[in-house]
């Protein structure tokens, strides 16, 4: 049976009012990683802000705000930041299975700045990915017929050279991603290659922010053999809250005894003598081991 990771992804507009609603908003949906593009930035140390105790990954260059961040909400699923698909623009993950990696990319391009940088990051790692399931989404600011846009921009006619040298699958429909005083537009893309197409399921969008001109995008990502990390207990006694005295009241000083002298007896009843296991080793006091 397959595994469902649930993917969401917000374009936060750096705003700390569209962060707090969206993370109000988010906690009553289910979730496991969360592409944020344009995050909360918190100064001067320039690191995107969420939330603890989620995952924050993102890739800090020098001089650079970061324009995406991944939070990681599932702490159960095994994820590394690939650092060298990850720079100011683009946030890189893999998720483990047991007999591959799934690739995410997230990626942030301003409007009409898409450059000769971007074109070939995004060419590399198609490249280098080429046999492994890869999903590239994010807000491209790009503007294309062939996602079911009105118009065509600039860095939309750069992009669709990109879908049609690698033949990349689009996963939009056509409902629309960005809202402006200046109208509707479709800029905020999923992709994936032939190993990915398949995965990405459920793609739609949403609203769990008022105060972003994004929506909200959603989708599940469909995986068998899905790795996980293995739980342990974190459970701790505190021994602050024990009531000591009642201990030392109720507590028998020869219950030790006694219950050694009751094991040695049993033992006899089961084991007649020169008929104890071989196993059984004895210690000072009667005790087995």
């Amino acid at each position: 049976m397959a595994n469902k990771i649930s993917i969401v992804q917000q374009n936060l507009r750096k705003s700390n009012i569209a962060t707090n609603e969206f993370k109000h908003n988010i906690s009553q949906h289910i979730n496991d990683i969360i592409l944020v593009q344009e995050p909360n930035i918190f100064r001067p140390e320039n690191k995107p802000v969420f939330s603890s105790p989620s995952d924050i990954l993102y890739k800090q260059e020098l001089n650079k705000t970061p324009d995406t961040a991944i939070v990681i909400t599932n702490k159960s699923l095994i994820i590394n930041l690939i650092h060298e698909f990850s720079c100011s623009f683009a946030t890189t993950i893999s998720i483990q299975c047991i007999d591959r990696f799934i690739i995410i990319c997230n990626i942030y391009i301003r409007p009409n700045e898409i450059c000769t940088e971007h074109i070939e990051f995004i060419e590399n790692i198609i490249n280098k990915y080429r046999n492994t399931p890869l999903i590239i989404s994010g807000d491209f600011n790009a503007r294309h017929l062939l996602w079911h846009d009105k118009i065509i921009n600039r860095n939309g006619t750069k992009i669709f050279d990109i879908i049609d040298k690698h033949n990349l699958i689009i996963h939009n429909n056509k409902e629309k991603t960005c809202q402006t005083s200046n109208g509707n537009s479709i800029i905020d893309i999923t992709l994936t290659n032939d190993h990915g197409c398949h995965i990405v399921q459920n793609w739609k969008t949403t609203n769990l922010t008022s105060f972003s001109d994004h929506f909200t995008i959603v989708f599940d990502i469909s995986i068998y053999n899905l790795c996980r990390k293995k739980s342990t207990s974190t459970w701790k006694f505190n021994e602050k809250c024990a009531d000591w005295k009642k201990y030392r009241t109720s507590f028998n000083p020869n219950g030790c005894e006694d219950l050694i002298m009751s094991s040695s007896r049993q033992r006899n009843k089961l084991f007649p003598k020169n008929e104890i296991p071989t196993t059984a080793i004895e210690i000072p006091g009667g005790t087995m081991i």
